[in-house]
């Protein structure tokens, strides 16, 4: 397989630039490492080689001159105490989130795509979460992950991710997100495959197998396929 990408690097939008002397990442991006993709291609020992700069699992709820931690006292006990006096989130929504977190834990994966389907805030309030958590809490940190504070998005969704970050961590490699479709393009290269970056694709010839014009030279295979990113117009 030849993989040919038109930028000077691999990963599209994960790029990472290097600003006097800063590392600087291009838009939000962190690495859950609680998803299962994460351990199948990149293994407990690629994922040590990132280099993770880790967050504390749980979130701070910042207003004008306060802050409220919600920390997971399971896996950090320290800010127990402070979760605990949080008065942003009401102590019985502690307990549901502590149940959620339990019962989302030990389920399989697959269950989550399956059944009936329901928007998050749904789901939530099935569970007997008050407007306040959704409010306080849940719209605008799940809405910076699925850019949708309306909560409209699919349960399934939430009860993925909530349960990939409830088991994993959250972080950033040392050198920029880059450094994840680097381990990625090397892992493939082992196994392979060719990628030529700065070749930009200049057509696209399916009759015969399929042949790729590109900037400095060709590329012909028995198959074709073509990726394109979120700035591609017609």
């Amino acid at each position: 397989m030849t993989l040919l990408e038109r930028r000077p690097e691999v990963g599209g939008r994960v790029r990472t630039e290097t600003v006097d002397g800063f590392t600087l990442d291009r838009g939000f991006q962190v690495l859950f490492t609680g998803y299962p993709a994460v351990e199948r291609e990149l293994g407990s020992d690629g994922v040590d080689d990132l280099d993770l700069r880790r967050f504390a699992p749980g979130a701070t709820i910042c207003r004008p001159g306060s802050r409220a931690v919600l920390a997971d006292p399971i896996r950090d006990p320290r800010h127990a105490l402070a979760s605990l006096r949080n008065d942003e989130v009401s102590f019985s929504d502690k307990l549901r989130t502590l149940a959620l977190r339990y019962d989302l834990d030990r389920r399989n994966e697959s269950d989550f795509f399956s059944g009936p389907d329901a928007s998050i805030r749904e789901y939530l309030r099935d569970w007997g979460f008050a407007d306040d958590y959704l409010a306080n809490f849940v719209e605008p940190f799940y809405g910076g992950i699925t850019l949708d504070r309306t909560l409209s998005t699919s349960k399934q969704v939430f009860e993925y991710t909530f349960r990939a970050m409830s088991r994993g961590a959250i972080g950033v490699p040392a050198a920029g997100m880059a450094a994840l479709p680097e381990a990625l393009a090397d892992r493939a290269r082992s196994a392979g495959v060719e990628i030529r970056t700065d070749a930009a694709v200049e057509s696209v010839r399916a009759a015969g197998g399929g042949r790729l014009p590109f900037r400095g030279g060709a590329s012909a295979g028995r198959a074709v396929g073509e990726l394109e990113d979120g700035s591609t117009r017609e």
